[in-house]
C-alpha cells in the first residue's frame, strides 16, 4: 500500500529529533522507491540535515551557502560540487546561471566546465534528459546513470567532452522549479574512475534541497531582466562577469578577440538596463 506524502516524513525525520521540522519527501523520490525503504533510508538523512541545520547560524546567505556545499561534497565524497539558481527551462530554452557557489576543482577546470555546460550542444545534452521528469515533479534528483547505462556512456561524446576538459566522469544533480522559468540545483561530481553516485545518496540530496530553505531560490527576488534570453556566447559571457573576470580574462578563457567580448559585453548591459559589471552584479549577486 503507498502511503500518502506526507506520513513518510513524520514517521522519520520527524520522529528522530525534535529540531527537525517535518520534511515531505518529493515526489518524485517517493514514486521510485518503497515506503519502508524511505523510511530506512531516513535515518542516514538525521545527521547530513543536522549538520546542514547548524550552519544557520552563520547570518551571510552566499557564505552559509558556501559552507553547506564544502559540507556536501565532504559527505558524498564527492571531487567537486556547486549550488546555483538562475532562469530558464529545457523545454522552453536555455538555463541561464545567475549566482554559483562552488568548491573543488583548480580554477583552470572549474571555468572549463561551465564554459562547456553553457554550450548549446552540452545544454541539450545534459538538461534535455530531465524535461519528462520536469513535467511531473517540481524537484528532481538524478545521477548520471538514470539517463546513460554504463555501457552507453563509455562511448558517449559528452562524456568525452567532460573527462577531456574537466577529468570528470560521474555526476548527480538535484534542480527545483518554484515556477516555471527559475531554478535552483545543487550538482556533484566525481573525476573519471569513481564509483557512480548510489540511490542511498540520492536519496539523501533530494531530502537536502526540498528541507533546507536557503538552498532553495526565492523566485520572488529573481528581477524581471533575468528572463531575458540570453544565447550561447552571452550566456558564457554573463557568468564570467559575475564571476568577476576582466574583458582580457574573458576573451582568454572563451578564445574570442577582446573586441568580440566588449561587444558581447555591450549587448548585456543593455538588454539588462546596466551600465557596469558592478551594476549587473548587484542585480543579481545581493538578490541571491
Amino acid at each position: 500500500m503507498k502511503l500518502p506524502q506526507k506520513t513518510i516524513p513524520r514517521l522519520s525525520l520527524h520522529a528522530m529529533s525534535d529540531t527537525l521540522d517535518p520534511i515531505v519527501v518529493p515526489s518524485s523520490v517517493e514514486n521510485s522507491f518503497s515506503p519502508l525503504l524511505l523510511l530506512e533510508w531516513a535515518e542516514e538523512c538525521k545527521e547530513l540535515l543536522t549538520e546542514l541545520i547548524s550552519l544557520e547560524s552563520e547570518q551571510d546567505l552566499l557564505d552559509r551557502r558556501q559552507l553547506a556545499v564544502d559540507l556536501i561534497c565532504d559527505r558524498f565524497n564527492a571531487d567537486y560540487g556547486f549550488w546555483s539558481w538562475g532562469q530558464g527551462h529545457p523545454e522552453t530554452g536555455r538555463s541561464v546561471p545567475v549566482t554559483i557557489v562552488q568548491c573543488g576543482l583548480d580554477t583552470a577546470r572549474r571555468e572549463a566546465f561551465f564554459v562547456l555546460c553553457m554550450r548549446d550542444e552540452t545544454d541539450t545534452w545534459l538538461r534535455n534528459p530531465y524535461i519528462p521528469f520536469l513535467e511531473k515533479h517540481r524537484q528532481v534528483c538524478r545521477a548520471r546513470q538514470h539517463f546513460w547505462s554504463d555501457e552507453v556512456w563509455q562511448t558517449s561524446p559528452l562524456r568525452a567532452l567532460l573527462v577531456d576538459k574537466t577529468g570528470i566522469s560521474e555526476w548527480m544533480t538535484c534542480v527545483r522549479y518554484p515556477t516555471p522559468q527559475q531554478w535552483s540545483c545543487v550538482s556533484l561530481l566525481r573525476r573519471e574512475g569513481a564509483a557512480c553516485f548510489s540511490d542511498l545518496e540520492r536519496f539523501k540530496l533530494d531530502m537536502a534541497c526540498a528541507g533546507i530553505s536557503w538552498l532553495q531560490c526565492d523566485s520572488r527576488k529573481l528581477p524581471d531582466q533575468a528572463l531575458k534570453a540570453l544565447n550561447e556566447r552571452q550566456s558564457q559571457v554573463f557568468h564570467l562577469l559575475l564571476q568577476g573576470k576582466s574583458r582580457k580574462g574573458i576573451a582568454s578563457i572563451l578564445g574570442l578577440t577582446t573586441h568580440v567580448v566588449n561587444d558581447l559585453i555591450k549587448q548585456i548591459y543593455q538588454d539588462f538596463g546596466t551600465t557596469s559589471a558592478t551594476e549587473l552584479a548587484a542585480l543579481f549577486l545581493k538578490r541571491a
